[in-house]
């Protein structure tokens, strides 16, 4: 399945959730992106919101108000891995195969990969 791809400002806001250990609310994300005025941050938190990528969960305190927490639904693997067309999974998996610094890490995918031939049998 692909995905469209995530605009420049959206992208650069989901990197700060990923990053990020818990919940951000506009408070939040102004500090960590203060190039970005508070407008503009609520359209594509709203965007992101609609299309999935994340969910209100709670409320952070301002100052004068509350505003709107958000949690993330989509992890960056998650999305990276819908971004692939079914026709550049094999050449991408090659690729990546190519990459891998250690034994233990090409036995963890061998395992994945295993499982994944296991399920696909049944």
């Amino acid at each position: 399945m692909k995905t469209k791809p995530l605009t420049k400002k959206e992208e650069e806001i989901m990197r700060v959730f990923w990053e990020q250990p818990g919940p951000l609310g506009l408070v939040s994300l102004s500090r960590v992106l203060p190039e970005y005025n508070l407008n503009t941050m609520q359209v594509v938190l709203r965007k992101l919101k609609n299309t999935g990528f994340i969910k209100p969960v709670g409320v952070e305190d301002n100052g004068k108000t509350g505003t709107r927490t958000y949690a993330v639904c989509m992890g960056e693997t998650d999305y990276m891995a819908l971004l692939v067309d079914d026709n550049q999974i094999v050449p991408l998996a090659a690729e990546l195969i190519q990459s891998i610094p250690s034994k233990r890490d090409l036995d963890e995918l061998m395992e994945l990969i295993l499982e994944k031939e296991r399920e696909l049998e049944n």
